[in-house]
């Protein structure tokens, strides 16, 4: 690489999302918006766990319940489906 080292760093460090990373961002907005925005008053005056939004994420790929239960032995632990 050519150039001072401040410019190969900044070549280096690219924090753009890629194409993949932007499809994901957009999909988890829109679910964001559209399933979990208009319900987050009442479960937070409840104080309740949303199980059904929960179980929507899973089916939409943001989420994956089976992971906890596989690393952690812990079927409460959620991590994000791109974590697997």
């Amino acid at each position: 690489m050519t150039g001072t080292h401040n410019e190969i760093v900044t070549r280096m460090l690219d924090f753009n999302l890629s194409p993949d990373q932007k499809k994901w961002q957009q999909k988890a907005r829109e679910f964001a918006l559209n399933e979990i925005l208009p319900v987050v008053r009442h479960y937070d005056q409840l104080d309740e766990t949303p199980v059904d939004i929960l179980h929507k994420a899973e089916s939409a790929g943001l989420v994956n319940f089976d992971i906890g239960q596989v690393l952690h032995h812990n079927p409460g632990v959620i991590f994000p489906a791109s974590h697997l």
